[in-house]
């Protein structure tokens, strides 16, 4: 059956007429249905627009688009061969065969490529396009470029997905693995925009990510959110390669059996590391952090032996009272400080190392507490022996050693006392005799003298 053929049927009956109207484009009426049936072909050389649902048990061999308002579906004997753009406004289902050639299959619902069926993906792309939940299921059948528009909800894999050519998840955009491996042969995105941390891909944390071309570090988020409720999961945080992720985010919100997420090589965070819920376990590794280290209340960081590395390219918030076994931070020479803040009240403790170090008097690390009312606790377990600093500006800040002030107290060389600090800085010590204002006569009357220093 061609399009002319049901032109020519088309004669102005008014039940014909209410189905689908000719021209250009063959268009159904709205929540009319598209049927092709076993054994038949329809081969329409203008583009096609179903008002409702499409059925596909025959051949459909379209010339150009075809938009479909509700399901397209193709039956066991079906076959589909588009020859431009398909739009599907809800779920996509293929028992038969669909070949995508060089064109763009965009879909609002559900994607199911059934087991039996095969999907022949060309060079073209495939959109998750939805407002809704979107479920994905290609049991084993390539896609090519695949872009995740859905911003407003999940879309969530059903089966494991490899796609051969590019990905992309647009700003906002949420692809969910739950449990299934994902492969990307080209180019992979996360999110359109540099900086851009709402672009997220969500992992138990047992899947395989395999990025062939390499992964995006200059925006999107990785979150490990574990297995639910179910029994407490261990697992590792997957290496990437020299910088393994943007944003790192460890979210186990399940509220039972949080689930253990160990790092198990060198891990580079090119933005954020965020602990919302659940454990990280740093190993003995080195963690290289370029943005902020965020502890939430329901979150546990266990360090082991790790060493956190901060960088000093940018200024960094640690939140929380993480406990770290070493941390470092590093200055450059750059004529620029790197401000280094904590919450206030907050404690910092250190099983190992600290090492503060500001390059000059124009390069320095600047210790602040946010918002500045309570001075936050740096606590040293190993004491003074465990401390380097140099080059430091302090504000609001306590230093221990295993839960006391320091004593004597730490003074870093070439450092600045920002005021409200203790442990860090000696106290200024005066002797002398104060004279009358004749300045040869001696004060001698005892009473409490006020002194103030540099003006």
């Amino acid at each position: 059956v061609t399009d002319a053929i049901l032109d020519t049927a088309n004669d102005a009956d008014a039940d014909i007429t209410a189905i689908y109207a000719d021209g250009a484009t063959l268009t159904t009426a709205a929540g009319k249905d598209l049927n092709i049936l076993s054994g038949d072909t329809f081969g329409p050389t203008g583009a096609v627009v179903v008002g409702g649902d499409m059925a596909a048990n025959g051949t459909y061999t379209p010339a150009l688009t075809t938009a479909v308002t509700g399901d397209l579906s193709i039956g066991a004997a079906g076959v589909i061969t588009a020859g431009g753009a398909t739009t599907v406004g809800d779920d996509f289902s293929n028992l038969g065969t669909y070949t995508a050639g060089a064109t763009t299959l965009s879909v609002a619902g559900d994607f199911t490529n059934d087991a039996t069926a095969t999907f022949t993906a060309g060079t073209g792309l495939v959109e998750f396009t939805g407002t809704t939940a979107q479920v994905v299921t290609t049991n084993g059948d390539a896609l090519n470029n695949v872009e995740n528009k859905n911003t407003t909800a999940v879309v969530s894999l059903g089966s494991a997905l490899t796609v051969g050519g590019t990905y992309n998840n647009d700003d906002g955009a949420i692809l969910s693995l739950g449990g299934s491996d994902l492969t990307v042969t080209g180019a992979f995105t996360n999110g359109d925009t540099p900086a851009n941390t709402t672009a997220a891909i969500r992992l138990v944390g047992s899947e395989t990510v395999t990025l062939t071309a390499g992964q995006d570090i200059d925006s999107g988020t990785f979150e490990y959110v574990g297995n639910g409720t179910g029994s407490t999961l261990f697992t590792g945080v997957q290496d990437f390669g020299a910088t393994d992720y943007f944003n790192l985010v460890i979210n186990d919100a399940a509220g039972t059996n949080s689930d253990i997420f160990q790092i198990g090589s060198v891990l580079t965070v090119a933005n954020d590391l965020l602990i919302m819920d659940g454990e990280l376990r740093g190993g003995s590794n080195t963690i290289s952090v370029a943005g902020d280290f965020d502890l939430d209340a329901t979150g546990v960081f266990d360090a082991e032996t790790s060493t956190v590395v901060l960088d000093a390219i940018n200024d960094h918030v640690i939140s929380g009272s993480p406990t770290f076994y070493n941390l470092t931070l590093t200055e450059d020479n750059d004529t620029d400080d790197t401000i280094l803040t904590f919450d206030d009240g907050a404690t910092i403790t250190i099983d190992g190392t600290l090492a503060l170090d500001g390059a000059d008097a124009d390069d320095t690390i600047n210790l602040v507490s946010n918002p500045g009312t309570v001075a936050a606790i740096m606590n040293v377990v190993g004491g003074s022996g465990s401390i380097t600093a140099d080059f430091l500006d302090i504000t609001d800040n306590t230093l221990q050693y295993a839960g006391v002030t320091a004593a004597p107290v730490n003074n870093p060389a070439n450092s600045v006392d920002g005021g409200s600090t203790l442990g860090w800085f000696p106290t200024p010590s005066i002797a002398g005799t104060v004279y009358l204002a004749d300045g040869v006569t001696p004060y001698t009357t005892a009473s409490t003298m006020n002194v103030l220093v540099n003006g």
